[in-house]
């Protein structure tokens, strides 16, 4: 794992064919790792997102904050990544 993010998995690695890892929020300190899922090769998905934990990167998040954050933008990430 990286020491300067929390990671919050949210399918397995095994499942995609290849991974990338995105920017979902510079100012905050939010990326993401998408991909094509093996059965899914026509649209990307989440496979987890990265929430910054170096103060000098900027915003350093929490486990606890990390977590609130993907339940609540759950439906709003959906529509990023497939955009």
């Amino acid at each position: 794992m990286d020491r300067t993010s929390i990671r919050i998995r949210k399918r397995s690695p095994e499942k995609f064919s290849n991974l990338k890892e995105i920017i979902i929020d510079e100012e905050l300190g939010i990326k993401a790792v998408i991909g094509k899922m093996n059965k899914d090769q026509d649209s990307y998905r989440i496979q987890s997102l990265l929430f910054n934990t170096d103060k000098d990167i900027g915003k350093v998040w929490s486990l606890k904050e990390a977590k609130e954050w993907t339940k609540t933008k759950k439906d709003e990430l959906k529509i990023a990544v497939s955009a």
